[in-house]
């Protein structure tokens, strides 16, 4: 498979992006919410989504 490696980056990056954002998540709960740490937690949430997402269409086309 030519985007074999593509694939297994891209799954690592989701593994490592849902730690950061269970980190993030008790960071915001534990701080009591300030609004950077919170805009930072949505932001992360945005990213680990759209590499879902990349990793959807990568297998969808295998």
């Amino acid at each position: 498979m030519p985007h074999e490696p593509v694939i297994r980056k891209s799954f690592k990056l989701v593994g490592l992006m849902v730690v950061i954002q269970v980190f993030l998540g008790i960071a915001t709960l534990l701080l009591q919410v300030p609004v950077w740490l919170g805009a930072m937690h949505w932001a992360g949430a945005l990213l680990l989504f759209g590499a879902i997402l990349f990793n959807v269409h990568a297998l969808s086309r295998l």
